[in-house]
């Protein structure tokens, strides 16, 4: 990939967990998942016709940026906390 592609990867990347993390904003507040999830689904549906991938490849990468983002988070934490 050239550096402009993953410069726009980077950003469909971040559009993805952004769009993950509406979901899981709208569970903690117990109202408009349907809302967000649908939203999810056709940003997905719409970059599996753009790039060729399927919908579950790409979920499962953005569902796996979100756990490893969760981790990191998790982590700094945890030194922090050490301090």
């Amino acid at each position: 990939m050239s550096e402009e592609q993953i410069k726009i990867w980077k950003q469909v990347e971040a559009k993805g967990l952004e769009k993950l993390g509406n979901i899981e904003k709208t569970l903690l507040a117990k109202e408009g998942f349907e809302e967000a999830h649908k939203d999810y689904c056709d940003f997905v549906d719409r970059l599996a016709e753009t790039t060729g991938l399927t919908t579950g490849e790409l979920d499962r990468h953005f569902t796996t940026l979100l756990a490893e983002k969760g981790e990191k988070k998790n982590d700094s934490r945890r030194k922090e906390g050490k301090k």
